[in-house]
Formats: C-alpha cells, sequence, structure tokens
C-alpha cells in the first residue's frame, strides 16, 4: 500500500500501471469506499473489536480488489489476488472470511480452466490447486479427480535441464492428497498395514512412505486408544521413529498419554537418555534434546506454574489474580544467610534497582544483614514485572476486575526504574483502561505517592476519564528528554484520543528531527488526520544520495518508513469509517 495515495496491490503488480490506470486510480482513491460483502464486514468488525486490526493487513488486502477493479481487466492477474485472499486469511483469526475466499476460488478458478488459460507445468500446478482447494471444502470426488489429472500433467511434462526446474513434486502432492480422502474412512487395522508395511529398499516406489506418513497422521488425528495403540506398537521398535511421529503430528505429552504403555516408553527412554548424558561425554541422543520440555519432564519453576502456562498466559495469569488483591504481592522478605539483593530480586522477578526504589533505607546495597526486612514485589507466576503487565493488558480488554486492580495498584509502587523496565507495558494497560474506562476510578491521590513517575501515571489516568486539567499538566512532558517519559505521556494522551499536544510535538520535530519519532508515532496515528499530512510530509526526511555513508541512508529509510506508516495509518482508519459507516 502507498502511504501517500492508498494504492493497493501484490508486490508483483505494483509497478506495472499505465497511464491510463494511474488517472483512474489518482481520481478514485481519495474517497474510495469498500464494496464489502457480509463474511468480510463482520470480519472487520470482529478484528477491530479483538485489538487485532492493526497487525494482520485485513484492510490492505480489502482495499486491493478495489484497486485493481479500476484497472485493465486481467484475469490470471486477478486470480493471483484471489489465492493470496485464500492463503492469507487462513493464517487470521477468521475462518467464516478464509471459507469465503476458498469457495470464490474455486469458482474463479474453475472459470479459468474452461478458457485454457493455464499450460505446461502452470496447468499441474494449478489443477493441484484447485483439487486442494475442493479437498478443504468438502469436495472429495471432484478433488481425487484433480489431483488424478494433476498427476498425468506432472508426468506428462518433458525432463527438465535442471532438477530445480521440475515438477514431480505436484505429483507427489497430489498422490498425498489423494491418499488423505482415501484413508479417513479406512478402519483402525486397514490403516494399521499402511503403517507396518515393509521398510523400502532403496530406489524402490516412495508411495509407499507416503501412505505410511499419511495412515499415521490420520491415526493420530483420531486420538482414541485403538488409534494410538497401532502408533506405540510402530514407535516401540525404534527411539528415532518418536522423532518421525513427532515431525508428522506434533507430539504432546496429552496425545503420548493416549496409550499409557507409550507414555511410560518415552519417560523410561528419557531417564536412559539423562544417565547417558552424565557418564559418557557424547552427551544425550539429539531426538530427546528436541523434545524433553514439551513432554513435561522439566519441573515447573513456582508451585503457581500450570500445563497452559506458554499457551494461554493471560488465563494461566487470570486464575493466579482471582480472589487477590495487590497488596498480597507487595510483601516483606526477611533476608536470610548468603542472599543478596541480586539473589532476592531473581526470586521475586524484580531487579536490584527497582529493590532499590522500593527500599529507599538500604544505603549499601552491597551489604543487607541477615533479618533485615526487604519490601519486595513477588510477582504473579515469578515473571518479570514487564511480562505481568503485558498480559495484564490482554485481561484489561477483556474487562478483567482483578487486573485492573492489579495495575491501578501497582501504579503506586512505579519508580523510574519500573518506567525504564516497563513503559511498553503501561503504555498497552492505558490503551486497554481507554477501552473499559467505565468500569474503575482514578485511585486518591493519597495512595499514589508524590514522585515524578508516579504523579505522571496518576494524571495519564485522569485524562483518560476526561480530565482536561489533567492534559495541561502533562503538556510539558511530552517534549521532556527524558524518552521514557515522554513514552508513556504520549501513550496516555493516545488513550484519551487528546490532540491537545499534537502542535506541540509537530514543532518538536522540525526542531529536532524525526530520530525520536517513534515515541510519538502511535500518538500522531490516533490524533492526525488527512489535514496534516502536509505537516507530516515537512518532517518527512529527504531522500540520502548514494554519496552518503551507507548507515545514513539505512537510518534516512527507517525514519521515512516510520514517518509514512503513520500516514498509512490515517489513510486506513479514514477507510475504514468510510466504509463501514455506509
Amino acid at each position: 500500500m502507498c502511504p501517500h495515495c492508498l494504492f493497493a496491490s501484490l508486490k508483483t503488480d505494483f509497478g506495472t500501471l499505465s497511464d491510463k490506470e494511474r488517472d483512474a486510480l489518482n481520481a478514485r482513491l481519495p474517497q474510495m469506499r469498500l464494496n464489502l460483502q457480509n463474511p468480510e464486514r463482520q470480519a472487520l468488525l470482529d478484528l477491530q473489536s479483538s485489538g487485532w486490526f492493526w497487525d494482520n493487513g485485513l484492510l490492505g488486502l480489502l482495499l486491493a480488489p478495489r484497486c485493481y477493479s479500476l484497472r485493465e481487466r486481467n484475469p490470471t492477474r486477478d486470480m493471483r489476488l484471489l489465492r493470496h485472499f485464500c492463503y492469507t486469511t487462513k493464517g487470521m483469526r477468521t475462518p467464516t472470511l478464509h471459507e469465503h475466499y476458498r469457495r470464490k476460488c474455486i469458482g474463479t478458478l474453475s472459470g479459468l480452466f474452461v478458457k485454457n488459460a493455464y499450460r505446461g507445468g502452470e496447468q499441474a500446478v494449478m489443477t493441484y490447486l484447485l483439487g486442494e482447494l475442493n479437498r478443504l471444502d468438502g469436495q472429495n470426488d471432484e478433488a481425487i479427480r484433480l489431483f488424478s489429472d494433476a498427476m498425468k500433467f506432472a508426468k506428462a511434462l518433458p525432463a527438465p535441464k535442471n532438477v530445480m526446474d521440475s515438477f514431480a513434486w505436484v505429483g507427489a502432492w497430489a498422490f498425498e492428497q489423494t491418499c488423505r480422502i482415501q484413508f479417513a474412512t479406512n478402519s483402525v487395522s486397514v490403516l494399521a498395514s499402511f503403517v507396518n508395511a515393509p521398510v523400502l529398499e532403496e530406489n524402490s516406489d516412495i508411495n509407499v512412505e507416503t501412505q505410511r506418513n499419511v495412515a499415521m497422521q490420520i491415526l493420530a488425528e483420531r486420538g482414541d486408544p485403538e488409534a494410538w495403540a497401532v502408533l506405540a506398537d510402530y514407535v516401540m521398535k525404534d527411539p528415532w521413529r518418536l522423532d518421525r511421529l513427532d515431525s508428522l503430528v506434533d507430539l504432546t505429552s496429552a496425545k503420548l498419554k493416549i496409550d499409557p504403555r507409550l507414555w511410560a516408553w518415552v519417560v523410561e527412554r528419557y531417564q536412559e537418555a539423562r544417565q547417558k548424558t552424565a557418564t559418557s561425554e557424547r552427551g544425550v541422543d539429539h531426538v530427546w534434546i528436541r523434545i524433553k520440555n514439551r513432554f513435561g519432564f522439566v519441573a515447573p519453576k513456582t508451585s503457581s506454574d500450570t500445563s497452559a502456562l506458554e499457551d494461554y498466559p493471560e488465563q494461566a495469569l487470570a486464575r493466579v489474580l482471582e480472589g487477590r488483591t495487590f497488596e498480597s504481592f507487595l510483601i516483606q522478605y526477611e533476608v536470610r544467610p548468603g542472599d543478596t539483593l541480586t539473589s532476592v530480586g531473581s526470586k521475586h522477578g524484580i531487579s536490584v534497582e527497582r529493590l532499590l526504589e522500593l527500599n529507599p533505607q538500604i544505603a549499601t546495597p552491597d551489604k543487607i544483614a541477615v533479618s533485615m526486612q526487604v519490601r519486595t514485589l513477588s510477582m504473579p507466576l515469578g515473571w518479570p514485572e514487564s511480562r505481568v503487565l503485558e498480559n495484564i493488558a490482554w485481561l484489561i480488554r477483556a474487562g478483567d476486575t482483578n487486573a485492573i486492580s492489579f495495575f491501578l495498584g501497582w501504579t503506586g509502587t512505579v519508580d523510574q526504574q519500573a518506567f525504564e523496565e516497563s513503559s511498553f507495558q503501561i503504555g498497552r494497560c492505558l490503551s486497554a483502561l481507554s477501552a473499559v474506562a467505565s468500569s474503575w476510578r482514578v485511585p486518591p491521590e493519597n495512595k499514589l505517592g508524590a514522585n515524578r513517575q508516579q504523579t505522571i501515571l496518576r494524571d495519564c489516568l485522569a485524562l483518560i476519564h476526561g480530565d482536561s486539567d489533567a492534559a495541561r499538566r502533562l503538556l510539558p512532558y511530552v517534549t521532556s528528554e527524558k524518552g521514557l517519559e515522554v513514552r508513556v505521556v504520549m501513550a496516555g494522551m493516545k488513550a484519551a484520543k487528546c490532540s491537545l499536544a499534537k502542535d506541540a510535538v509537530f514543532q518538536w520535530l522540525r526542531t529536532n528531527g524525526c530520530e525520536d519519532f517513534d515515541l510519538y508515532a502511535g500518538y500522531l496515528a490516533e490524533v492526525c488526520t488527512t489535514n496534516d499530512f502536509a505537516a507530516l510530509r515537512e518532517i518527512l526526511p529527504v531522500r540520502s544520495s548514494n554519496t552518503k555513508p551507507p548507515w545514513e541512508r539505512k537510518m534516512t529509510d527507517y525514519h521515512r518508513r516510520d514517518i509514512e506508516g503513520v500516514m498509512l495509518d490515517i489513510h486506513l482508519r479514514d477507510l475504514l469509517e468510510r466504509s463501514l459507516g455506509e
């Protein structure tokens, strides 16, 4: 997407505009609206509310077909874009939208085959693609027919001069997907016959290995003891087969435990590998190095750790916070023999500098007395503060009252070190709080200390609640040389959508350059409009000539991308409002 005019296209088509196409786009782009179908409109609304909207590029995808519609008709080019839509939306949190584009792909691609739009290797590839799309759509008979055609087309191609130009992979993939369809309804005993087929001799038919792999995947997907008994019998004949199974089905401890024999065998092999490490210089076979941590053999770091900790950190944190006040994490620790501030901080997930902020009575950091009471934060789950706050922000956005209370309580402990370690996360929490402003109140001033950082945070909280005086109190910090304070203040201004600081920011950037533009980028993207593009272009660095040092050219390009990224965000926000406001 061009940040100046909002032209959107696949990279391969971006620089191929004719003069006629350029004129048509220039006339329509400034006030263009998206012609949204129901699945597209709903996906935009869902992503907008989830907080994932700006990260996935969906709006740019939806803009591209509108731009293509103003260009000369080119069916194969349009198909490339539609394929991109289909596979890009598969990775987004939009299953309905992916299904919508998959079916559009099937219809459009089928029409191109009727017109004989593809030849040679491209015909084999696109036939396979159409078969795979039909398979995913549940049209199995049509998919098998197309896979058969793809194998024929690939086999009929002349032998390539270069192995890299071979289309043999098309036939192999088509055969594999045909097996996947045909094996889906087979009994466990039939699938077992494929799994236990004789090991291939060199130069044997590779199809036997393909059948074995597909059969193993289908058995694993069924997830019942009978199916996993077949897999257990296969794996336990050779430890290296565990590695092979892992590569096919992404093993977890839960899957291994479906068959108790397999889990017991894995545990026993793991213990043998550990013993081997202690007695041999060769170390552990790589199969155990690769998978040991995923199977639960490593003891949890704290008693509150859970198996879902890494996969679902917000849920794990929510369980820890439930029914607890922030004050329960603010504790007095009694120094024991051998303790240092470093070891005390490590136990509680905070730095030495943070401990000193919480304990101004400590005059000599390298000497702490046994039985001395040290004020510390016992971070939930043993995480560092920054990680706790990162997940607190997600919980706040979801309306978790315990998370809101935790953050508001935490602000009363903030000092310079906390700002330095967690400024990004503080900004995320402020943004999340703005989305649920009606569910919390600004803590009383006497509960928040009187230091500079706590004052800044309290004013940010007050600003989010509509206190205009707080905005004026924060304004001097906007051009402060203390960058991390600026980052937090701008996050508060952004969360409150307060435009009061906009002129001061532009004046600062014009005077001092755009080296610190990242401190202001999010704020400007939120409060600026297209009327501010002249001011943004005024601070846009001039492209460096080749006579400049490479590092200088690189930094110039970096700053240009930052500023143009803000311009693009403004464009997209306006486009979204125009399109959803219809």
